[in-house]
């Protein structure tokens, strides 16, 4: 018989019936298959939720992005789009121009990154599929009153899809007919004293909102929900309100005065399972997060707008 095994028998079955060498051998076997069983079960979850990130993203930008080597805008003439479209395994191809924007809605304002994109977007980014509310369009033609010689006009109304962030802080409602104020800066322009000199203006009606990571939030919802209530988590507990309420600066973390904007246990766990880090090899100068990779910031912390800080740390020579 071979030594191990026997050894092992000797430890677990033992000739009597109860013996503490024998009892103390069943108690450390249940405890390392159940630390065992929740090891496999967190790396489960770490790479099931990275897959869902993966993909989400993915969704969101088109899985292969043409971009200047130098500048801000590639010009593309129409025989260019035409060998794109030849190529094989391009379903589609679709242009984009993006620049950053100040949008105003009634008293409400946001900075944005603003895409203004063609009828192919959708197909190639699959954004129709990830609207929370709205109706994927980019524009209507209105026909307008007539003429005195019976001759209508048309107008075109453009639509704006906005991240679930933005279309809140904005306070936009669907049912809403009043249009969003997009401000643009003038390129090469010097600071003008007034909107009209600093700024090219625009208006578009709101068509909906998305959520990017929804899919992604609500696996999280159901692993760890949000903290709405005392007790639910064991953190933050009692000192550590007394702690911060002496603070010199601790308006800056309660600046309602009320202990309800440190219940953020769940900010701290979700970003304990996604990390708070991530580390890139940069191979030819080339940041190596592949062809539709990119580095995302996601700040969990729902109680009040807090500043961050991203370092980035080079390593090498």
């Amino acid at each position: 018989m071979h030594v191990g095994l026997y050894i092992a028998r000797r430890y677990f079955f033992s000739r009597k019936r109860r013996t503490v060498v024998n009892v103390i051998s069943w108690i450390s076997l249940v405890g390392i298959a159940v630390s065992t069983a929740a090891l496999v079960v967190v790396l489960s979850v770490y790479n099931g939720i990275g897959e869902v990130t993966q993909s989400l993203f993915n969704a969101f930008d088109a899985p292969l992005v043409v971009q200047p080597a130098k500048g801000k805008t590639l010009h593309a003439s129409q025989s260019d789009l035409d060998a794109l479209r030849g190529v094989e395994g391009v379903a589609a191809v679709a242009q984009v121009v993006q620049e950053n924007a100040w949008m105003t809605y009634r008293h409400n304002e946001a900075i944005v990154a603003l895409r203004g994109v063609d009828g192919v977007y959708h197909r190639v980014t699959g954004l129709d599929t990830l609207l929370y509310e709205g109706t994927y369009r980019l524009a209507d033609t209105v026909l307008t009153a007539a003429d005195e010689e019976g001759v209508a006009d048309t107008t075109v109304l453009h639509y704006l899809l906005m991240g679930a962030e933005v279309y809140y802080n904005l306070g936009v409602r669907d049912v809403s007919n009043v249009p969003v104020a997009v401000h643009i800066p003038k390129r090469g322009a010097a600071l003008g004293l007034t909107m009209q000199e600093a700024f090219n203006t625009g208006y578009a009606l709101p068509g909906g909102h998305f959520y990017i990571q929804q899919d992604l939030d609500n696996v999280l919802a159901k692993i760890i929900p949000d903290q709405t209530a005392w007790g639910q988590y064991f953190y933050p507990g009692v000192k550590h309100f007394e702690d911060v309420e002496t603070w010199p600066d601790y308006l800056k973390y309660l600046p309602s005065g009320t202990r309800e904007e440190l219940m953020n246990c769940d900010a701290h766990l979700k970003a304990t399972i996604l990390g708070n880090s991530a580390t890139f090899e940069v191979d030819n100068g080339e940041l190596g997060v592949g062809k539709t990779g990119y580095v995302y910031f996601v700040d969990f912390d729902r109680t009040h707008p807090r500043s961050r800080r991203c370092k980035v740390v080079v390593i090498g020579e």
